[in-house]
Parts: C-alpha cells; structure tokens; sequence
C-alpha cells in the first residue's frame, strides 16, 4: 500500500511575548489536502482490489480574542473502487465511485506551552451531502455503511481534536494532532430501498495529522 498524505494548515495561535501576538479582527486562510493510493492483487482468489481517494478543504477564520479564533471549512472528497474478480464470468469486477461536498464551522481555544510551543483543542460542525455511484457492493467513505446500488447521502457531525503547534518563526508554524472524538449521523438513501439512518459515536484514537501554517497580522 502507496499512501500519501499533504497537509496544509493556516490558523490563529494565543498571544506570547516572543512568537506570536495577535489580536481581535486579525484573520487567516488555509486548508488540508490529503490523497491515499492502495492497490492489493490476491492470487489465491485470483483477484485485484484498487481503492484511491482524494480530499480538499479550504478555510478562513477570524481571530476573536487573544485565544479564541473562529472560522469555516469548505470541503471536498472523491473515492473510487475497483474489484476485479477474474474467475467470474458474469460479474468480473465492480467500479464504484463517490463524491462529497461538505461545509464545517469550527472553534479553536488555543494555549501557550512555551514562547514557541502552543496547544490548541479543535472543535467543528461538519454537515455534507454525498452521491455514490455504485457498480457492485460499496462501503460508504468514513462510516459502516455497505450499499449495494447507486446512493445519496447526508452526513451531520461534531468533532474534537487536539493540536500541537510549534512556531519557528513569527509567522509559521508547524502542527501536529493525535486522535479525536465526536458524534455523527448518517442518512442515506438507496436506489433500491428505503432511506435510513445511522448514527455514530467517533472516537478515532489512531488517527494522525501534520500541518504547515502561515499566520496573518494586523499592524
């Protein structure tokens, strides 16, 4: 497995006398984009599975006070699958392909470590729609769903996560996160059955962020 991960933060840190000094109306821009490539070929099955996927988000926040910055995320995600099973004569291989647009309001409350170390905890609210095109059986990006026919489908969730942040300079910063925790509900409605709900608790203990960010001043 290939897996490639780019991340590219802009954010706020607090106020210290050496790093960084901010102020209420300063404002920053940014985002994350990320892209994962897997291919796996089983000879016992004589089968072939490729899964690639892509995601991008741009921000912009405002800074509040000193500590507090609030903001919002656009995003965007697509997911394609492959199985090819070549010891089938009537279904050798399924394509399945997925889009989801989404928007996420956010809170950060950040504190000082150090003059150049800061902790951060990262909150949002993420609403988003998604369209699956389904050619064989699916498992929805980021849930438990499995669907076997063309779906739409809604997504609403709440999240925390923690976020380190290291200041080499004044105006950027290098950070670094280690799991979150959330709720998130899940409506999805099938071609060939009826809408449903599905409701989940996140906590995501083994997930991993980096990030570089560029900060943006008021005189």
């Amino acid at each position: 497995m290939k897996t490639i991960l780019i991340g590219l933060v802009f954010g706020f840190v607090g106020a210290t006398p050496l790093m960084a000094q901010f102020f209420k109306g300063n404002t920053f821009v940014g985002g994350t984009a990320s892209a994962s490539f897997y291919t796996n070929v089983n000879k016992a099955n004589a089968s072939k599975t490729t899964d690639n996927s892509f995601s991008i988000r741009p921000s912009y926040g405002y800074v509040v006070n000193p500590r507090i910055a609030v903001g919002v995320g656009l995003g965007y995600a697509y997911d394609y699958n492959n199985f090819q099973y070549y010891l089938d004569p009537v279904n050798p291989h399924g394509k399945n392909h997925s889009n989801f647009y989404s928007i996420a309001p956010f809170f950060r409350y950040y504190l000082p470590i150090s003059s150049s170390v800061f902790f951060a905890l990262h909150t949002e609210l993420s609403a988003g729609v998604g369209k699956a095109a389904v050619g064989n059986n699916y498992t929805i990006p980021n849930s438990n769903v499995f669907v076997s026919a063309n779906t739409n489908w809604s997504a609403v969730s709440i999240t925390s996560k923690p976020v380190l942040i290291f200041f080499p300079s004044t105006h950027w910063g290098i950070e670094a996160g280690v799991g979150s925790i959330g709720f998130n509900q899940l409506v999805y409605n099938p071609s060939n059955s009826e809408k449903q709900t599905v409701k989940n608790f996140i906590f995501n203990a083994g997930s991993l962020f980096f990030g570089l960010s560029y900060y943006l001043k008021n005189k």
